[in-house]
């Protein structure tokens, strides 16, 4: 099985093109994040792109925790993960978390309902940017949940996110 969504995981990244900035209906308007389905058959679906003002219109959740990469507790803004994705209609899977420079993980979505991970877009009241970190992060409340205290856990985090691969469970 593992064998499998390693296989699966590496398709699902050579089909994604490297750049998933671009333009929206609006031109003033900068696509940031874009998240990619995988049907049951393994093929692509319509992505779905987000442009700041996207993400801002939905309902915020915010809260405190110190990280790993932070000194002191950072208040952290965004869009539950959980929620954004059953915006969707995708209630169960695996996302694969891809940031800027192409590094990605994987995220089981009940894990991250579970543990009230958001997909920030403001850190400490301000917006990020990607100097630090922005303009998306993947972050848990790590405060709240003694058992996401482990560096296995903070490494699920992921900062500077441009794009989400969903993949189905089988």
């Amino acid at each position: 099985m593992t064998h499998i969504m390693f296989l699966l995981r590496v398709l699902v990244l050579a089909l994604i093109p490297v750049n998933a900035f671009g333009e929206t209906g609006n031109p003033e308007a900068i696509v940031l994040l874009e998240v990619e389905f995988l049907n049951a058959d393994g093929q692509d679906n319509t992505p779905v792109r987000y442009t700041m003002d996207d993400l801002r219109a939905m309902p915020a959740v915010s809260f405190e925790t110190d990280t790993n990469w932070n000194a002191g507790p950072q208040r952290f803004t965004g869009v539950s993960l959980a929620a954004l994705m059953r915006k969707l209609g995708v209630t169960t899977g695996t996302l694969v978390a891809v940031g800027s420079d192409e590094y990605s993980i994987d995220i089981n979505l009940s894990f991250a309902a579970e543990s009230e991970a958001i997909t920030a877009y403001e850190r400490t009241g301000a917006p990020m940017t990607v100097r630090n970190k922005g303009p998306f992060q993947v972050v848990y409340p790590f405060d709240d949940f003694s058992n996401l205290k482990r560096n296995v856990q903070f490494s699920n985090a992921k900062w500077q996110l441009v794009r989400i691969v969903m993949i189905p469970d089988n």
